[in-house]
């Protein structure tokens, strides 16, 4: 195999490595920027928008499933919840004329969720991450890739669907 194309090929390891670093540091940040929309403190520019709203929201004490339906009824933003289970989860009830962070926040009082807008009418629901003495856990990340060793003329960014 003559030099140049080792060195080809080294650049092109070296290039497929570096895209790995940079979509993982990527998926990292974004991370940070959405645990920052579920601080109440570091909501986005989209949560703003919809804290300065108030609403007049009458939820009885009860479910925490039916609480919310309620809540999307009075104020017409939707709840996202993906994969967590309200069944059986209480809330205290919530009466007055909130912002829809002041009414999801007591609403969600000792159910273990936070939540974060997605958009000024969307709210999602999670359970808060972890930490360890102030330091965010995350989950472990998985890079796979192949060497080009077992392809040495296989070009890594090809369209493999290309005539």
């Amino acid at each position: 195999m003559s030099l140049s194309r080792r060195l080809s090929r080294r650049k092109r390891v070296q290039r497929g490595a570096a895209i790995a670093v940079l979509t993982a540091s990527t998926i990292l940040s974004g991370s940070e920027s959405v645990l920052a929309q579920a601080s109440p403190t570091g909501q986005s520019s989209q949560a703003a928008a919809a804290d300065t709203r108030r609403f007049s929201i009458q939820i009885a004490a009860g479910t925490l499933a039916d609480a919310l339906s309620r809540f999307t009824a009075q104020t017409g933003i939707r709840i996202v919840q993906g994969p967590i289970n309200l069944a059986g989860l209480p809330t205290p009830g919530v009466t007055g004329s909130l912002t829809a962070a002041d009414a999801l926040r007591a609403l969600l009082a000792g159910s273990g969720l936070t939540y974060y807008f997605v958009s000024a009418n969307a709210v999602t629901l999670a359970k808060p991450p972890a930490t360890t003495n102030g330091a965010l856990a995350l989950p472990p990340i998985q890079v796979e890739g192949q060497t080009l060793a077992s392809a040495p003329d296989a070009d890594p960014y090809a369209d493999p669907a290309a005539p």
